[in-house]
C-alpha cells in the first residue's frame, strides 16, 4: 500500500528566535538553508534533523522547530555526521573538518582533538555508534572511543595490517563481538578483549573479505551488511544475499520494530536518476514508501508506526491521514551570490555568473522573514534558470530580474509579467555561447528606465525607457571588454559599468537616453591610478567619491564631478596591521558597501572588514574562525539602512550582523530605543535609532547629570551602559537628548537600566 504523508517542508529558514524579531546591536544571525537533509535521529521528545550547514529539532508533541548553528553556540558549521545517546542525553555533532561538539541541555562542549591531530591519513568521521555511553567514532584512520559520562577520549583502535591506517565506515556490536565495516571487507574482534587497540586482535571476517563495506546493522539477531547495491545477512553460521537493488547505492539502513527500512539512490555514471524509500518486513514482504515532492532521499527512520524521511527537499512525516498537508517555511536559497538593498528589503539572487541551470528564482528578506519567487508560486518562472540580479522600480514597484540563461523578467504589482529576449527587446545572445543571454545585472534609474548588462553581446548595454522602448549600445571607442559584470548609477546620473578585464567604463547618456549625439564615455583602468585593471567591486559613498575594489586593493576616485576630463584615482596610505602601505594592498576586494556613517564594509577572501569613512582605520574584522560568518570568501554585501543590519553572502550562505550605524534622518522622528529596559551584563548594547543624521547625543540620569555623550553613526548610537570611567551606571531612568549639527532639530527620549 502507499502511505500518504504529512509533509513538513523545511526548505530553508532564517533562524530560531531571530527569524521573527530584530537582533540586538553587535550580534549575529545566520540565514541558512535547511533543505538537503542528510540524517534523522530519534530522541525521546523530538526528532533531530541534520543538514549540511546546521541542524534543527522537531518536537513530537507540538511540531515546533528549534534551530542550531554557530550563532546559538555551535563551534563549527559543516556537519558530517551526528548521533544521539539516550543514556547521557548527549547530541554528538561531527563536522567535516573532524571537529566535535557534544550538546546537552543547550550546553555545548567542544572537542577539537581529532581536528587538531597531525596524521598522515585523512581524518573524516564517517559514522558514530554508541554503546553503553561510549561513542565509537568510525574515521578514515581507525576507531576512536569517547566516554560520554566523563567527556574524555578513551582509546583509539588502529586495525589495519601491521597497525596501518584503514578507513572505517561503520561498526556494530553483536553477540560477543565487535564488527568493523572497512574499505577492504569486514573485520571482527572479541568485544571483551583488553587489547582491542592491538591490530592483531582484529581478523578479516570470512563474511566479506574485500571491497568497500558501507554499513552494518543488527536486527532480529542477525547482522546486515551493505556493500554496493546489495544487503547481505549473517546469522553467525550462514551468509547470504538478503536484498538487491540493482545499480542503487544505499544511503541509510535502520532496524524497525518489524523489519528494516532503507533509502537508496540510482546513479548512472555520476548522474543522479532516481531514489527510493523501502521497508523490508520480517515476514518477507516489501513496501515502497511513496511521497509527493520528494527528491534524493538520504535517510528514513520509523517511530511508533510513522516514518520520518530526510531528502534534498526537506523533512517528510507520515501521519496515517488520507492526504498530506504541506507546512511551508520561507527561506533563503542555499547558494547566495548577489545581494542588494532596495524597497526597504534585502534582495538575493542565488546564481553567480555561471550557467548552472538552477530553477531557483529569487527572494527577499523583510527583517522578519524570507519570501520566495519561484516556479511554484510565481507566474512566468517555470523552466527559467540562473537569476543573477534584481532591481525594483521605485516609481511603480515593478520587479526586474536578470537571468544568465533566459533574458530579463519583469513582474508588476498586478501579477502580470513579461520575459524580454531577442524577440521583443534589444537584448542579444552571447557571442561565445549562442544559447544564453548572460544578463549580469539590471538597474532602474530615478526616472524608471531599466538598464541591462547584457554581458558578452556585441552591444552589451541595453535600456528600456519608461515608455517601453528598447535600445542597445556599444561601450565607446576605448572599450576592450564587452563582459559587463555590474552596473551603478552615480549622483550625477552617469552609469558606471564594471567589466571583467577591461576596467571601468563611465557612460553619460546626456539629456535623452535614446539620442546618442550627446553621449560621453570614459574608461578607467590602471593607467588612471587603479591598482589593477581587474575590478571586482565599486560603490559611491556619501561624499560622492567612487570606491573601486580590484584584485590588488582599493582605489578612490575623488574627482567624479570631472570624470571625463582629468580624473585619476587615489590610493589610501594606511598603517593597518597586515594590510601593507596602501589600503588592502595586493588583496582581492570582492565587495564594498557604504553604511549610514559613510564607513566602508569590505569583502575579501579573508572575511569582511569594517573600515573608517576615510579608509585609514580598521574598525572590525570578521572571519569564519572568529565569528559566526559562514565562510571567509565573501561574494556580496548589502545593508538594511533602516536597521543597520549588514548582510554578507558567502559561497555557503548568508550571515548578518547588526552594526551601530543606520541612515540618518533629515527630519525629526520619534526616537527608537531598544532594548528597554536595558539589563547590564545581559544585553550587549542599548541602541538609539531614528536620529537626525550625525546628531549630537547626550545621555543623562533623571537628575540631569551627564553620563555619556557622542555623535551618531548616521542615525544610530549604541551604548554599553558604562560611564566615562568604564563603570556600569546605576539602575534607574535615563534621558536621551539629541540635536542636529545646527541645533535646529531636537528630540528627547528615555529608557530604563536594570543592574
Amino acid at each position: 500500500m502507499l502511505r500518504l504523508l504529512l509533509f513538513i517542508l523545511i526548505l530553508c529558514t532564517a533562524y530560531i528566535h531571530t527569524a521573527s524579531q530584530p537582533i540586538a546591536t553587535a550580534t549575529w544571525r545566520n540565514h541558512i538553508c535547511n533543505s538537503n537533509l542528510r540524517q534523522i535521529i530519534d530522541a525521546p521528545d523530538e526528532v533531530i534533523c541534520i543538514s549540511e550547514y546546521s541542524f534543527f529539532t522537531y518536537t513530537k508533541s507540538d511540531a515546533s522547530l528549534t534551530f542550531y548553528d554557530k550563532t546559538t553556540g555551535l563551534s563549527d558549521w559543516r556537519i558530517q555526521y551526528a548521533a544521539y545517546d539516550p543514556i547521557t542525553d548527549n547530541i554528538i555533532i561531527a563536522y567535516k573538518n573532524s571537529n566535535l561538539d557534544f550538546i546537552k541541555n543547550n550546553v555545548v562542549i567542544n572537542k577539537p582533538d581529532i581536528k587538531n591531530k597531525t596524521l598522515s591519513s585523512t581524518k573524516t568521521i564517517n559514522s558514530i555508534k554508541i554503546y553503553n555511553a561510549i561513542a565509537y567514532m568510525c574515521t578514515d584512520f581507525g576507531i576512536v572511543l569517547y566516554d560520554l559520562n566523563k567527556h574524555e577520549f578513551k582509546d583509539t583502535y588502529i586495525i589495519g595490517e601491521s597497525a596501518s591506517y584503514i578507513k572505517i565506515n561503520d561498526i556494530a556490536i553483536w553477540r560477543d563481538s565487535i564488527y568493523a565495516a572497512t574499505s577492504n571487507g569486514v573485520k571482527v574482534a572479541t568485544l571483551n578483549s583488553p587489547e582491542l587497540f592491538n591490530y592483531n586482535e582484529w581478523h578479516q571476517n570470512l563474511i566479506i573479505t574485500n571491497g568497500e563495506i558501507e554499513k552494518l546493522v543488527v536486527h532480529d539477531d542477525r547482522l546486515f551488511i551493505v556493500k554496493e547495491d546489495t544487503i547481505y545477512a549473517y546469522d553467525g553460521l550462514t551468509f547470504s544475499s538478503f536484498h538487491v537493488e540493482n545499480n542503487y547505492r544505499f544511503s541509510s539502513l535502520h532496524s524497525t520494530d518489524d523489519g528494516l527500512i532503507f533509502t537508496a539512490s540510482l546513479y548512472i555514471g555520476s548522474s543522479y536518476t532516481d531514489d527510493m524509500v523501502k521497508l523490508l518486513y520480517d515476514d518477507g514482504t516489501q513496501e515502497l514508501i511513496s511521497y509527493t515532492w520528494g527528491y534524493k532521499s538520504q535517510d528514513a527512520i520509523a517511530i511508533n508506526g510513522d516514518y520520518y524521511i530526510a531528502d534534498a527537499v526537506g523533512l517528510f512525516i507520515t501521519d496515517g491521514a488520507i492526504s498530506f498537508r504541506p507546512w511551508y517555511a520561507n527561506f533563503p536559497f542555499p547558494y547566495a551570490y548577489w545581494l542588494t538593498y532596495q524597497d526597504n528589503k534585502i534582495w538575493m539572487a542565488p546564481n553567480g555568473h555561471i550557467g548552472n541551470y538552477l530553477p531557483t528564482g529569487f527572494n527577499y528578506y523583510t527583517g522578519y522573514d524570507w519570501y520566495n519567487y519561484n516556479e511554484y508560486n510565481t507566474v512566468g518562472l517555470s523552466n527559467k534558470y540562473d537569476f543573477t540580479s534584481i532591481a525594483i522600480n521605485k516609481n511603480n514597484k515593478q520587479i526586474a530580474a536578470g537571468s544568465y540563461i533566459n533574458g530579463v523578467y519583469t513582474l508588476n504589482t498586478d501579477n502580470t509579467y513579461t520575459w524580454y529576449d531577442e524577440t521583443n527587446s534589444s537584448l542579444q545572445k552571447n557571442t561565445v555561447d549562442n544559447n544564453i543571454y548572460f544578463i549580469a545585472d539590471v538597474l532602474y534609474d530615478d526616472d524608471g528606465n531599466l538598464w541591462v548588462a547584457n554581458a558578452g553581446a556585441n552591444q552589451p548595454l541595453s535600456v528600456r525607457n519608461n515608455n517601453g522602448i528598447w535600445k542597445s549600445f556599444t561601450l565607446g571607442a576605448g572599450a576592450t571588454d564587452r563582459t559587463i559584470r555590474k552596473l551603478m548609477m552615480d549622483y550625477y546620473g552617469r552609469l558606471w559599468l564594471l567589466t571583467r578585464f577591461g576596467g571601468l567604463i563611465v557612460y553619460d547618456p546626456g539629456e535623452d537616453i535614446m539620442i546618442t549625439t550627446d553621449d560621453q564615455w570614459a574608461k578607467i583602468d590602471n593607467s588612471k591610478g587603479i591598482p589593477s585593471g581587474i575590478i571586482y567591486s565599486m560603490c559611491e559613498d556619501i561624499n560622492g567619491d567612487i570606491w573601486v575594489g580590484t584584485e590588488s586593493g582599493i582605489a578612490v576616485m575623488r574627482c567624479n564631478y570631472d570624470i571625463f576630463n582629468n580624473c585619476d584615482a587615489d590610493l589610501i596610505r594606511t598603517s593597518l596591521d597586515g594590510i601593507g602601505s596602501y589600503l588592502f594592498e595586493n588583496v582581492a576586494i570582492s565587495a564594498i558597501t557604504i553604511d549610514g556613517a559613510n564607513r566602508k564594509w569590505v569583502g575579501t577572501n579573508d572575511g569582511v572588514y569594517l573600515i573608517s569613512a576615510d579608509g585609514t582605520q580598521e574598525l572590525l574584522h570578521f572571519t569564519a574562525e572568529t565569528s559566526p560568518l559562514l565562510d571567509n570568501k565573501v561574494n556580496s554585501i548589502a545593508i538594511n539602512h533602516m536597521t543597520g543590519e549588514v548582510f554578507i553572502s558567502c559561497d555557503n550562505g548568508v550571515s548578518s550582523y547588526r552594526s551601530d550605524a543606520t541612515a540618518g534622518s533629515l527630519e525629526e522622528l520619534d526616537l527608537k530605543i531598544f532594548p528597554n529596559p536595558f539589563t547590564i551584563n545581559k544585553d550587549q548594547m542599548i541602541t538609539i535609532q531614528q536620529l537626525v543624521i550625525n546628531a549630537y547625543v547626550k545621555i543623562t540620569d533623571i537628575s540631569g547629570a551627564l553620563v555619556y555623550e557622542t555623535t551618531a553613526n548616521g542615525g544610530t548610537v549604541a551604548w554599553n551602559g558604562k560611564n566615562y570611567l568604564g563603570q556600569d551606571v546605576a539602575s534607574g531612568v535615563y534621558l536621551v537628548f539629541s540635536s542636529s549639527a545646527d541645533g535646529n532639530l531636537k528630540k528627547v527620549g528615555k529608557f530604563a537600566i536594570i543592574q
